[in-house]
């Protein structure tokens, strides 16, 4: 079983590691991030999202759709979008319009 410490050194691995001691993803400490935009936040890492969509896509060789159920947010919308490996699924005229924002093409939408 992995203790906290394992995890937070995973973390800090697979995000872009520490600097001067601190946990610095994209070489940016934590400490900063958190001075320019206030906690709590969320903090994604769009390499590794576009990554994994792309790998999606490309292991069922086939059209795939981000549900829009699962997170919202409309930077994580627009990276997807931007890709064009995923179209998006939507289940509420909120959720549409965060799509339609996003940049996702209306016959890219069920």
């Amino acid at each position: 079983m992995l203790t906290q410490t394992d995890k937070a050194n995973d973390l800090a691995e697979r995000f872009g590691g520490e600097l001067g001691g601190e946990f610095a993803p994209a070489s940016i400490p934590i400490s900063r991030i958190a001075e320019d935009y206030g906690t709590p936040f969320y903090l994604y890492h769009g390499e590794m999202i576009s990554e994994r969509v792309r790998r999606v896509h490309e292991s069922l060789g086939t059209e795939v759709s981000y549900s829009l159920k699962a997170n919202p947010s409309l930077g994580v919308c627009q990276l997807i979008a931007s890709e064009r490996e995923a179209g998006a699924e939507v289940a509420s005229s909120g959720e549409l319009a965060v799509a339609r924002a996003a940049g996702f093409e209306p016959e890219d939408i069920v």
